[in-house]
């Protein structure tokens, strides 16, 4: 086992976001927030000393995961919710951080672009 040098975030959707869902005209999205967070997104940051370098990170990277999370479910990016601020994330997602994710895979850990 190894300790890698990074954090998660752990993103379950709100709400918010199932009523953004209900609003999309592609396909029949018709679902519950215990549905779209079966499989909750995890994202590696980097690593952190304290919860406050926890919340600096989530706020610099804030804008990006309301996209990532949006664009899994539409690639119109006109539909997208505009304020993507922190206080707006908070609103849409919830979210618990790691400090310590452990790799149980022996191996290399391989990356693919997309």
């Amino acid at each position: 086992m190894w300790i890698i040098d990074r954090s998660v975030l752990i993103i379950m959707k709100k709400t918010p976001f199932l009523n953004w869902l209900e609003t999309l005209p592609e396909g029949d999205h018709k679902t519950t927030l215990e549905e779209i967070n079966q499989y909750p997104t995890c994202y590696l940051l980097p690593p952190y000393e304290d919860e406050k370098e926890a919340w600096e990170a989530l706020e610099e990277i804030c804008e990006d995961v309301f996209c990532e999370e949006m664009s899994a479910w539409s690639t119109d990016e006109s539909s997208w919710e505009e304020n993507r601020s922190l206080e707006n994330f908070k609103q849409w997602f919830d979210f618990k951080f790691s400090a310590m994710p452990v790799d149980l895979v022996e191996g290399d850990v391989e990356k693919e672009e997309y």
